[in-house]
């Protein structure tokens, strides 16, 4: 956990100001901040975020500025975009709106976000990071789940799992 001072107090210095308030973030396994705790214990402002990031609600009655987003991301206030220290990224299309700056190594789409975004993430914008061994378990389920998807439909990718705003031309 990561202590925040919220949106309006502001350090003097290299301490902290004597009326500065210390919030400990609540983050999902990603990364991905869910909540701002007080000390006394309190929930400050809580939020709900789908696969790629989109914000879903947030409860914010204290007006903190919780900026903080998948990992290594912040979000920018003024375009609406996440910026990941070395390009932006947009998760209303699940995907990077400037290049890979390594180019060809990281990859053939120098647009491309962590294709599963519940599993791998992308702190730096340059290579995704896969949070889970191969061997365990939710791998496996995955590729069961995908397997029966694909089978149950004759071979061919079932509607409901089509999102036209993931797809890249």
């Amino acid at each position: 956990m990561r202590p925040d001072r919220g949106a309006d107090e502001k350090p003097d210095g290299p301490g902290v100001h004597a009326g500065a308030k210390i919030h400990l973030y609540h983050c999902d396994h990603r990364g991905l901040p869910l909540a701002l705790i007080s000390t006394e214990g309190a929930t400050a402002w809580c939020a709900e975020y789908d696969e790629w990031g989109n914000l879903l609600s947030d409860e914010n009655p204290h007006h903190l500025q919780q900026l903080i987003r998948l990992p290594g991301q912040q979000y920018d206030e003024e375009s609406g975009l996440y910026y990941n220290r070395h390009r932006y990224y947009d998760p209303l299309q699940g995907r990077y709106i400037t290049q890979d700056p390594i180019g060809l190594k990281g990859g053939w789409n120098f647009y491309q976000y962590p294709l599963n975004p519940v599993i791998n993430v992308d702190p730096q914008g340059l290579v995704d990071i896969n949070l889970y061994p191969e061997s365990d378990l939710i791998h496996s389920v995955a590729d069961e789940i995908i397997s029966q998807a694909f089978s149950q439909s004759g071979g061919m990718v079932p509607p409901h799992l089509l999102n036209p705003q993931r797809a890249v031309s």
